[in-house]
């Protein structure tokens, strides 16, 4: 598993360059981005303080199924990130866990344990919260037939247009029953 060590990276700054030949980085990926990922990261890593600021780029294909249609396509990702990591001394030796809840601590979230980064978990995040719930046709003008079928759909159940100036304009429809 690639990492690196957060307190050894330069005063500078160190660039890094990861593509689809890392094999550690695409196994770790795979899931995402399929048995045989292709992408290129590119991202620097610079002391801020007790900060590290990672910036970089993300760019790659996942595979994906059209929600209406079903039709298989490689899904374009890009990802712009700029972040903050603050790493961390590990433990002394001499201390113990106490719990399972401070093992579950080490880690941050980005890819960070105590003084490591690692960037596959790191980008494995990223790309999760990149790709989309309800994955569109290939492009935004080549939508297959389904999607009007399914946008007609979707627009028989939204609310009905209100005059945004008179907050009452929503009741306009109101029926009351009369009764008593």
């Amino acid at each position: 598993n690639m990492k690196i060590n957060l307190f050894r990276i330069s005063p500078d700054g160190d660039n890094y360059s990861i593509s689809q030949d890392n094999k550690d980085v695409a196994e770790e990926l795979s899931d995402l981005l399929g048995s045989e990922p292709s992408f290129q990261c590119d991202f620097s890593l610079k002391p801020l303080g007790d900060a590290i600021e990672v910036k970089g780029h993300f760019k790659g294909h996942s595979p994906q199924d059209c929600s209406f249609c079903g039709e298989g396509y490689p899904y374009p990702i890009l990802i712009e990130f700029s972040e903050y990591l603050v790493p961390k001394e590990p433990p002394k030796k001499s201390q113990k866990q106490t719990s399972q809840e401070d093992e579950l601590d080490q880690e941050d979230g980005l890819g960070v344990e105590f003084e490591n980064f690692y960037p596959a978990r790191f980008l494995r995040d990223r790309i999760g919260f990149a790709l989309p719930f309800q994955v569109p046709c290939k492009t935004a003008e080549d939508k297959c037939e389904n999607y009007a079928y399914a946008q007609k759909a979707v627009n028989r159940h939204k609310a009905p247009e209100t005059d945004e100036s008179n907050p009452f304009s929503a009741l306009k429809n109101l029926e009351i029953d009369k009764k008593r």
